[in-house]
């Protein structure tokens, strides 16, 4: 493609011709949210400026289709890999191809410790393929390392948060649109109610007690307990859940949820929907105790 050469170089090219790969680096996620994916994309940029920064499409458990934050973010520097690049932007054929390394935050993998189904974890097809990597920390002052893996980050890295990162502005008016379809210029009530995963984890271990890991009047309970006087304001359910019973419930509660649906967004695209509908809310509550790293996006929407 336009940034890199995803073949190995032969002696005549490092001889005479340099190799294309020292000024570009990919990006290969593991299965964490959205969120972790920023922060890790953000923290690579820094390692990396100013070579180009290749993201592969996100094979996130979040999502249905395998997309590019640069396709809502704006972000300096980067490109993605599109799906004709490779067959199926096959992970096993891009570390077959190019020198990857371990993101220095990977004590786990550097250390070969504590990594469960760790090729099912960065969407390999065969375990052969984590076998071969190099268990090494990346190093962004050698050129032969050329591709950077990365399946979690820290919260440390928040400060690289929002400063660098900003809708394009076609997302940016999409999602005013929805805004204003939902809500026109009334005020308007949201809360991020995290289900899915949380329910068999955090909620599972007692890490999280809130509203998250109970049901749906609940719910309504605790949406009540913040509006106080203003039980007119309409309410909008910043949710993963995926449950027909409950969202039918939520339903005839008259609230609102997954505007993207409405819109034929994607997995992607709904996140960042979402994100925006909480952050452009009259009042806005999230939950105590759930303790998530999307939940400390939206604080600092």
């Amino acid at each position: 493609n336009a940034y890199c050469n995803l073949s190995q170089p032969d002696w005549l090219q490092l001889r005479f011709s340099g190799w294309q790969n020292d000024r570009c680096v990919i990006l290969m996620g593991g299965a964490e949210g959205y969120t972790n994916q920023i922060l890790s994309t953000l923290r690579a940029k820094e390692f990396l400026h100013p070579r180009i920064l290749m993201l592969l499409p996100i094979r996130s458990e979040h999502a249905v289709e395998a997309e590019c934050l640069c396709k809502v973010l704006v972000m300096d520097g980067l490109a993605c890999l599109q799906k004709d690049a490779l067959r199926v932007d096959d992970r096993d054929e891009i570390i077959q191809k190019m020198t990857c390394r371990f993101f220095p935050s990977e004590q786990g993998a550097l250390q070969g410790k504590g990594l469960g189904n760790w090729y099912a974890y960065w969407k390999f097809q065969h375990p052969e393929s984590f076998q071969s990597i190099p268990k090494v920390g990346f190093d962004p002052k050698k050129p032969d390392h050329n591709c950077m893996i990365t399946r979690t980050t820290s919260g440390s890295l928040w400060h690289y948060w929002p400063d660098p990162l900003q809708l394009r502005k076609e997302y940016t008016d999409l999602f005013a649109q929805i805004r204003w379809d939902l809500f026109q210029q009334k005020p308007y009530f949201a809360i991020h109610w995290r289900r899915g995963d949380q329910l068999l984890t955090k909620c599972k271990a007692k890490f999280d007690k809130s509203v998250n890991c109970q049901n749906v009047q609940d719910l309504r309970a605790e949406i009540a307990k913040h509006l106080g006087d203003a039980q007119e304001w309409s309410v909008y359910v910043a949710t993963n859940e995926k449950d027909p019973t409950t969202l039918a419930e939520m339903r005839a509660l008259g609230f609102q949820f997954r505007a993207g649906d409405n819109y034929n967004l994607s997995s992607l695209e709904s996140f960042f929907a979402d994100v925006y509908l909480f952050g452009c809310a009259t009042k806005a509550v999230l939950p105590a105790a759930a303790n998530t790293m999307v939940q400390t996006l939206m604080e600092r929407w």
